[in-house]
């Protein structure tokens, strides 16, 4: 008995399914897409609403640096609601001053168009 002659009629008489056109790929590729998308949002707004409501948002901020040499430096940084003047060495860092909200917003307000020493100097004065 040949073997080959009959599994090839046997095969030729099978009914194959029809394979899928490059249409029906790229409407699943689409769909894949679109699912990966959704999936791609609903995490990012699961992260806000984690978040307290509001996209994360970088809360440090150097409004201004100072260097002063040897690789030392003063730096005014917003931390929040407040504004930290730190003083920076290879030894580490130092708060230097703390400003309160209202201080802190005349401050950062009135360094618009100012350099650092004078607000450096604004920082002395109140201490005195």
């Amino acid at each position: 008995m040949q073997v080959a002659p009959v599994l090839a009629d046997t095969l030729a008489a099978t009914e194959w399914p029809d394979s899928p056109g490059l249409e029906a790929l790229g409407l699943r590729a689409l769909l894949l897409l679109l699912l990966l998308g959704a999936l791609l949002w609903g995490l990012r707004w699961l992260q806000t609403r984690r978040l307290g409501g509001v996209p994360a948002a970088r809360r440090l901020q150097v409004l201004e640096a100072l260097s002063l040499g040897g690789r030392r430096q003063l730096a005014l940084v917003r931390a929040g609601e407040r504004v930290l003047l730190l003083g920076i060495s290879d030894h580490g860092v130092r708060q230097l001053e703390r400003f309160g909200e209202d201080e802190a917003r005349a401050l950062v307000e009135g360094a618009q168009g100012r350099d650092f020493a004078s607000i450096f100097r604004r920082s002395e004065r109140r201490e005195s």
